[in-house]
């Protein structure tokens, strides 16, 4: 009922529903009993919480927010959020703002990460204030 592709984080508490609320209509139609399938595709990130509904398609490169609802197919390259999940970015705009964050301490062992963490300039770890033309 679930294919999941390659290159995937699926963070705790995440939810997958391949079976719908069908019971509440049995009295009128007795054999009701709908289930769906879903597919994750490629390099897909779902956030704590999230849950997706059946008969869902996620496209390749696709961020999930925390505590998303996924209720419909999501395009390739976007981030989703909210209740219902909606488009709120795109993952390569993500990309090149998290670059600029990179501190190249993948493969360095934990003592090589704090030291080059408490070394980094401080002002990479502050946040600026949203401003529209602001990248």
């Amino acid at each position: 009922m679930i294919a999941i592709g390659n290159h995937l984080q699926i963070t705790e508490d995440v939810s997958f529903y391949t079976h719908e609320r069908d019971w509440m209509f049995r009295k009128e139609i007795p054999n009701i009993d709908f289930f769906g399938k879903m597919l994750i595709k490629d390099n897909v990130y779902i956030g704590s919480g999230a849950c997706i509904l059946p008969n869902i398609t996620v496209e390749s490169n696709v961020i999930i927010a925390v505590r998303s609802v996924v209720t419909k197919l999501i395009p390739e390259g976007v981030i989703v959020g909210g209740n219902p999940a909606k488009i709120i970015g795109y993952t390569e705009d993500y990309k090149l703002k998290t670059l600029k964050y990179n501190l190249g301490t993948k493969g360095l062992s934990h003592r090589e990460k704090i030291n080059k963490i408490k070394n980094a300039d401080e002002a990479m770890f502050i946040k600026k204030p949203y401003l529209k033309d602001n990248k």
